[in-house]
Parts: C-alpha cells; sequence; structure tokens
C-alpha cells in the first residue's frame, strides 16, 4: 500500500510561501534581485552581477542586429562606439564584417531556463553609436524582448523587426522604412521615405512630421494617429481601433476600418480631392454637413480619396 503525500505536498507548500514571504520583505527593504538559471544551477543576481563594457568599432556602412532579450538604440554621435550592458555572462556578439556591425545573442544551451524578477532589470542595454551625417546603407534590427529606438540615421534601407517591445524612430531619412511590429507601440517623428510599410498586430502607432512617397499601412488591433502627414499614394488598414490624419493626401489614398471611426483634418482642399467616403454601421460627416452612410464628389483631378467603414464614424474636414 502506497503511503500518503500529503505531508510532502504541506512542507513543499509551506516552503513556497517562505521563499515568497522572504523575497517580499527583501523588496521592501530595497534590496532588488532576480533568480535565474544557469549552468551551474540556479542564482540569485542583483546590482553587482551587471556589467557595463564599450567598444570603439571601426567606421561601418551597415547594421545586423539580431537579438531576444534587449533594449536596443541607435544614437547620433561623434564617433563609432558600442556599449553593452547587462547580466554577467549574458553573450551577446559583435564584428565588423564587410563593413557592416554584425550583433547577435548567442543561444542558451542550457535545457532548463528559469527566471524570477525582483525588481532588477535583467534586459540587456545595447547602445550603438553613429557620427552624425554618416550615410549607411542597409539598416536591419530584430528584436524579440526589449523595445528598440533608432534616432538621426540615413540610409538606403532601414528594417524593424520586434515581437514584444515598443519601436521608436525619430529624425529618420531613408529610402524604405518597413517596422513590423506584433506586441508593442510605434513612435516615428520626423520621417522622411520614399516607401513606409508599418505592420502592427496590437499596439498603437503614432506618426508625426512624416513625409512619404507610398505608404502601406496595416493595423489590427490599436490606434493609428498621423500628424503633419504628407503621402502621395497611401493605403491604411485598421480592424479595431481609430483612425486618425491630420495633413494632406496626394495621389491615391484608400482607408479602410473594420470598428472604430475614422477622422481626417485635411490640408486638402475639398474642390482639389475627389473622394467617396462610406460606412456600414455609422455616420458621416464632412466639412460639417451629415450624410447617412456615403458622400461622394468628382473633381478633375488625380488625387481621390476612398474611405471603407464597416462598423465607425467617418468624420472628414478640408482646408
Amino acid at each position: 500500500m502506497s503511503q500518503p503525500r500529503k505531508p510532502f505536498k504541506k512542507i513543499a507548500v509551506a516552503f513556497i510561501v517562505i521563499g515568497i514571504l522572504l523575497a517580499a520583505v527583501g523588496i521592501f527593504a530595497g534590496a532588488k534581485f532576480s533568480i535565474i538559471s544557469t549552468e551551474d544551477g540556479l542564482k540569485a543576481v542583483g546590482k553587482g552581477d551587471r556589467q557595463n563594457e564599450e567598444f570603439s568599432l571601426p567606421e561601418f556602412k551597415n547594421i545586423e542586429v539580431e537579438l531576444s532579450d534587449a533594449d536596443i538604440e541607435v544614437i547620433p554621435s561623434n564617433e563609432f562606439k558600442l556599449e553593452i550592458e547587462g547580466l554577467k555572462g549574458t553573450r551577446i556578439t559583435h564584428e565588423i564584417e564587410n563593413e557592416t556591425l554584425i550583433m547577435n545573442a548567442e543561444k542558451d544551451t542550457t535545457w532548463f531556463n528559469f527566471a524570477m524578477n525582483f525588481s532588477l532589470n535583467m534586459q540587456s542595454i545595447i547602445k550603438i553609436y553613429v557620427p552624425e551625417g554618416t550615410e549607411l546603407l542597409d539598416v536591419s534590427v530584430s528584436n524579440k524582448f526589449g523595445d528598440t529606438q533608432l534616432a538621426g540615421i540615413t540610409s538606403n534601407k532601414l528594417i524593424v523587426k520586434a515581437t514584444d517591445g515598443d519601436v521608436s524612430t525619430n529624425n529618420i531619412q531613408t529610402n524604405e522604412l518597413a517596422i513590423e511590429n506584433k506586441y508593442g507601440d510605434f513612435t516615428g517623428t520626423d520621417v522622411k521615405t520614399n516607401d513606409l510599410i508599418l505592420e502592427m498586430n496590437d499596439g498603437n502607432a503614432e506618426l508625426e512630421s512624416v513625409e512619404t512617397e507610398n505608404t502601406n499601412l496595416k493595423n489590427k488591433f490599436g490606434n493609428t494617429t498621423l500628424h503633419d502627414f504628407t503621402s502621395r499614394r497611401a493605403k491604411v488598414e485598421s480592424t479595431d481601433g481609430n483612425v486618425k490624419v491630420y495633413g494632406e493626401l496626394l495621389g491615391q489614398t484608400n482607408i479602410k476600418s473594420s470598428f472604430g471611426n475614422v477622422y481626417l483634418d485635411l490640408e486638402n482642399k475639398e474642390a482639389e480631392l475627389g473622394y467617396n467616403i462610406q460606412t456600414k454601421f455609422g455616420n458621416v460627416s464632412v466639412n460639417g454637413n451629415q450624410f447617412k452612410s456615403d458622400a461622394t464628389h468628382s473633381a478633375d483631378t488625380n488625387h481621390q480619396l476612398d474611405v471603407s467603414s464597416t462598423d465607425g464614424d467617418v468624420d472628414v474636414t478640408f482646408n
């Protein structure tokens, strides 16, 4: 007959409760630490286990970064330099090959990964310094967990892929700007590009002072706001969220919204822009004039605005 296991379960639960209580006492006392798995087993780490490394770099023309858990910044500077801050033992490699800065996070070969965070920032912090005025060719940043901030970049192509973290760009000039962000917000300011490609799964998109030849923007779950926005061809798709555009729409513009309101405050004159606006469940307003479900206007121009909404109001104001 097997022996009862309840006493052992009670002892195990008691140790877990005691551990949590001790951790709580440490936190209230001001301690900041985490428990992580290492090749040698579980280890408690604190501020003293973080290290800072700084590297002077030769000139490079491309950036290729692929990391799994880090905050990444590209910062305008007066020199090529790299700073890495993270827990001791964190394996992040970098090299310059064919004028390309290549950074990778080496995979953890341990069979068991565990982390318990008590107010200590466990993520690595990567800062890449690029001299102002440097014209880069291709910039590619892939980051699974962590924020990505890019500033002062002039390049041929700029591509960012993020799984879970916020992405922000500032003072960007590039032929192609492509942002793919699954879970997190995107903020872009002072952006000038020929092609703007933005694909969001769950997060808000907010752009300000943007000039683009061609815009292709998809946002599934989140609001989309474009301030001081000028595009010569634009396609905006929103599944669940409000769409707000302040600026000038030239060429062909298509805005499709499933669930959410659409608000357009345009610098265009109504006589210089043809439009076809319709909604299934909502109201349409053009310059304060109310329409039940659709409004159309023909103009002798190449500039055309088409707005289609399934469930939401559409409000358009012309200059």
